[in-house]
């Protein structure tokens, strides 16, 4: 039976240095991981900007009385 807090059993040793290495190995990772997400968010943001701006252009057209079906469809395949 494992001691509460504990992922293993007080009959099998595990020793500090090998918890330490994997607390390690895992800031690691997250590290990392941060680091490639803030590249995404840079790489992407142009991107994301444009996405943003035709999604505005195709609501304000079918918000319009009676809307211009012909460029809201326009609109709306060049976000998808």
């Amino acid at each position: 039976m494992a001691v509460q807090g504990l992922p293993w059993t007080p009959h099998q040793r595990r020793h500090t240095s090998s918890i330490r290495a994997d607390r390690a190995e895992g800031d690691e990772t997250i590290k990392k991981l941060n680091v490639e997400q803030e590249s995404f968010i840079r790489e992407t943001e142009d991107l994301r900007q444009t996405i943003y701006e035709k999604e505005l252009y195709l609501k304000a057209e079918l918000i319009k009385k009676p809307p211009d079906i012909v460029i809201a469809l326009s609109c709306q395949n060049e976000i998808i």
